[in-house]
């Protein structure tokens, strides 16, 4: 009983030790191994969702303005902006998904995901920067 305490004490430390002592840093500047360079396309993808959310939110913003110069039966810019939006993350979200089937099960697999979703996501910045641009 004692050898069974002993043992669950040792396996709860390594619990709670553990994921700080086997934290990696990754090299994304010069990423060498296929585990860094998923984690990297995956860190890539996070900045460019994150200038995507502030840019969808000028753009909305722009559209909302845009409403308002028009009367009521000439609005609808911002609803089919929202309208849009929802749409196109499920287009590349299913686009990359398919593009990630050329190397399914493979280690290049998510590393071509995040790929894909940070190409199209920059390309959608682009779009929404121009819609955004009726606000300046």
């Amino acid at each position: 009983m004692k050898q069974t305490f002993n043992i669950l004490i040792l396996f709860l430390a390594l619990l709670v030790f553990a994921p700080s002592s086997l934290a990696q840093e990754y090299n994304c500047n010069e990423p060498m191994f296929q585990q860094e360079m998923n984690y990297c396309s995956y860190q890539d993808f996070l900045v460019a969702d994150k200038k995507l959310n502030i840019e969808y939110s000028k753009a909305i913003r722009a559209m909302r303005k845009l409403d308002s110069y028009n009367s009521q039966d000439m609005q609808g810019a911002e609803e089919a902006l929202r309208k849009a939006q929802r749409l196109w993350v499920g287009f590349r979200d299913a686009a990359c998904e398919a593009e990630g089937f050329l190397f399914r099960g493979g280690t290049m697999e998510p590393m071509i995901i995040s790929g894909c979703k940070t190409g199209l996501t920059r390309e959608r910045i682009k779009d929404l920067q121009f819609l955004s641009g009726f606000d300046e």
